[in-house]
């Protein structure tokens, strides 16, 4: 994790492993998080919050298809590029859930990229079912 931690900012979020990035400087692409092996960071994390690199959907997918073997869509959904769907689920909350539940084929990551964020709420929770299940009493 020493060459993350050399390249870019890291800081603990949550009440779990999970890590924010964020670039050092205006000046950082997004390709940065390749160069820096963000595939090792989510390895020992399990999830992480990219913000502050403003990447293109086109910068999204490839980050996505880099790092994903296998992707499930949904047919019913705008996409966007070869990875990428727009998701909108109106103006209600939405609970827990397994993404894309219905499919097969479960995906390996979730992946969310925020072209345009909402003025006020909107948070995306992240769960993790493990933690979850071990915490529940006998």
């Amino acid at each position: 994790m020493s060459s993350i931690q050399d390249n870019l900012h890291l800081a603990a979020i949550g009440g779990g492993d999970g890590m924010m990035v964020t670039p050092p400087g205006k000046g950082t692409g997004f390709t940065s998080l390749f160069e820096a092996g963000i595939d090792t960071l989510l390895a020992d994390t399990g999830h992480i919050l990219i913000r502050g690199f403003k990447p293109s959907v086109e910068d999204f997918n490839e980050l996505v298809q880099h790092y994903s073997s296998r992707t499930t869509l949904d047919p019913a959904r705008l996409f966007h590029g070869a990875a990428a769907q727009k998701v909108d689920s109106g103006h209600d909350p939405i609970g827990l859930h397994l993404e894309n539940g219905g499919t097969p084929y479960a995906a390996e990551l979730l992946w969310f990229h925020c072209v345009k964020a909402a003025a006020s709420g909107s948070q995306t929770t992240v769960c993790d079912g493990y933690r979850v299940w071990d915490a529940l009493s006998d």
